[in-house]
């Protein structure tokens, strides 16, 4: 396998997809326990009212930070190694794919999460 195929695949889209369904299973604990009192209530919670800490939501926010770095890392890297590729077509694909996948994936998050 050369080093593109590589890194589009063994470095990038298998690791993206484990974070992506990983920060998808973390944010939707987050929701689960998020508390189902006052908050939603039309008149808000009472003053002095503190909502109890949920871990989730920090994981979340440190997976999605990783996802988005490495998303960013395998386009460059997946940009810098078409370079060098002689098939036009491939070269093509893979471009399109390191920046349109991610954006289709970005916009199905919260659509997705409902479902699982």
């Amino acid at each position: 396998m050369n080093k593109l195929m590589k890194q589009f695949w063994i470095y990038g889209a298998l690791p993206l997809t484990l974070l992506y369904l990983l920060n998808l299973a973390l944010v939707k604990l987050h929701i689960l326990n998020l508390p189902k009192d006052c908050i939603f209530n039309v008149g808000g919670c009472p003053s002095g009212y503190e909502v109890p800490d949920n871990a989730f939501l920090p994981l979340a926010l440190i997976v999605t930070a990783v996802l988005l770095l490495l998303t960013a890392f395998n386009a460059f890297r997946v940009f810098k190694l078409t370079q060098t590729e002689s098939n036009a077509k491939i070269t093509l694909v893979l471009r399109t794919a390191v920046l349109v996948v991610p954006l289709i994936a970005a916009g199905l998050f919260f659509p997705v999460m409902k479902i699982i």
